[in-house]
């Protein structure tokens, strides 16, 4: 059996010390290395909002629940609104983490297990990517493996005040992303795998009731969430890509082989992920077997936020997404830890060979490669390069928000303004929205090219949705503009357009 005396109040050995010291340094030191995006841009934007206008869902967007916001606006009040900053929250969280992991798998199985699964966290570059991006992701993992813990030992030693942290936890998990709903549901299906006495079970029943009513409040945004359009298909054709790619982000992250990789690279990735990481994942459920209630807890925290949102995504939306399904990534280490552990040292040696050896190419590709829009470069090369008040149209509308962000404090009063691309009317004209200085857009639907006719000259940002570029090209040029030889960033075109002497 596994032993279960051991608590958070024992004495930190000085290898997980190291471990988290090293995870830690990793993730600080990549809090730079990557361009903000829309996501990010966006946390920076909502996070000046007022407390009871995030908890109220006035300042809301359209798919998370505010508790992320509310904590990175008060630490933008202390650390500043620095990409470094923004992005040093979930840094914390995914570093704390590492110290959790250790905490379950030593609970569920032993201390070589513990060590072998706060290693492998803390290496994985999947939780490096979602630690150095201001988003909710690392806070999820981190409440996940916190509230697992608490459950466990709720679960061995019982105790009011274990059951009330336990609950605060769920609450915690339920208000920082909608995929967290499915630890709570892991976690009931653990206990009657268990086969709990009553006065158990209503114990637990109890606590569910409590974290339902903390949660309760944001019942309403959460419906309006659901019925808001597109909301529930928004990865569209790409949740197949998204699916595909989940044994190999689960392993190395995204920068090892993405989309845009060659079809060998991503082939090899996936087949390496399989064998070293995945192939441990499931030989440890298997060392568990006899184990039933942890065996069913670790594999359905791993396995249900991949295949539950396959299963909606096959048969009703397109919402499947592998990082929303990273809430499961500490319980897919701590089984790969124990799966690990498990073998003799001839064959589990060869094996972290490979992983620490395709996690450091990952990760340095991280530092060295971008994955996200470079709007540090294009808003950059636009400021040096553009007149002041030259009009910018965004394709798609909310690229925007980056570009906002990266523009310095004298210049984000200019008066250039900034059309984003919304629709294309069923007659053909190309529509948008209009942005200028500081403020939001309008919201008024309009003819961008009626606007752009009267201007000498314009800049055109594509990141891909309405038109592609050559469209623009066309579309413009019969109004008489001539564009420039284009700039390209990664997943940004720029391109200016000048008006000729006569239309071609």
């Amino acid at each position: 059996m596994p032993e279960m005396s051991k608590d958070a109040s024992s004495k930190m050995p000085w290898k997980l010390l190291a471990l988290i010291l090293f995870g830690g340094v990793i993730r600080l030191s990549a809090v730079d290395a990557q361009s903000f995006w829309y996501d990010e841009a966006f946390t920076a934007n909502i996070a000046r909002e007022s407390v009871p206008d995030l908890v109220s869902g006035r300042a809301r967007d359209n798919g998370n629940p505010p508790l992320f916001w509310v904590i990175a606006r008060g630490w933008s009040k202390v650390f500043g609104t620095s990409e470094a900053a923004w992005r040093s929250l979930p840094a914390l969280c995914s570093t704390i983490a590492i110290w959790f992991v250790y905490l379950v798998a030593r609970r569920v199985a032993d201390e070589r297990a513990g060590l072998l699964s706060a290693l492998l966290f803390s290496i994985s570059p999947s939780a490096l990517e979602l630690a150095d991006e201001a988003r909710c992701f690392a806070l999820l993992q981190l409440l996940a493996v916190v509230s697992t813990w608490l459950f466990l030992r709720w679960n061995d030693s019982g105790g009011a005040g274990r059951l009330m942290a336990y609950a605060v936890s769920i609450a915690a998990i339920a208000l920082t992303h909608y995929y967290g709903f499915a630890v709570p549901v892991v976690h009931s299906v653990a206990l009657l795998a268990a086969r709990p006495d009553r006065r158990r079970v209503l114990s637990f029943l109890g606590a569910m009731a409590l974290a339902a009513g903390v949660f309760s409040f944001w019942i309403p945004q959460f419906f309006a969430q659901l019925g808001t359009k597109g909301n529930m298909s928004r990865m569209g054709a790409d949740w197949t890509m998204q699916f595909l790619g989940t044994p190999i982000v689960f392993a190395f992250g995204r920068m090892l082989a993405w989309k845009e990789s060659p079809l060998w690279q991503l082939m090899g990735g996936t087949a390496a992920a399989l064998l070293f990481l995945w192939l441990p994942a499931a030989l440890g459920i298997w060392t568990l077997r006899r184990d039933r209630m942890n065996a069913v807890l670790l594999a359905g925290w791993w396995l249900m936020p991949i295949v539950g949102p396959l299963v909606v995504a096959v048969l009703f939306s397109p919402i499947y997404a592998t990082r929303y399904a990273t809430v499961g990534l500490p319980a897919f280490v701590i089984l790969a830890g124990i799966g690990l552990s498990s073998l003799r040292w001839s064959i589990a040696a060869p094996a972290l060979g490979g992983i620490a050896a395709l996690s450091l190419i990952s990760i340095s590709n991280y530092f060295t490669h971008p994955i996200k829009p470079d709007w540090r470069q294009a808003t950059a090369a636009i400021l040096q390069s553009a007149h002041d008040s030259e009009p910018i149209v965004f394709d798609p509308e909310f690229e925007v928000v980056p570009f906002k962000y990266y523009l310095p404090a004298d210049k984000k009063l200019l008066p250039r303004p900034l059309y984003g691309v919304t629709s294309l009317a069923p007659d053909g004209r190309l529509m948008g929205v209009i942005h200028r200085g500081s403020a939001a857009s309008d919201g008024v639907e309009r003819p961008i090219l009626d606007e752009l006719v009267n201007e000498e000259s314009f800049s055109l940002l594509v990141g891909g949705s309405v038109w592609p570029l050559e469209k623009y090209r066309e579309v413009f040029g019969a109004s008489g503009f001539v564009a420039e030889e284009p700039r390209v960033y990664y997943r940004i075109v720029w391109c200016r357009f000048v008006k000729s002497a006569r239309p071609e």
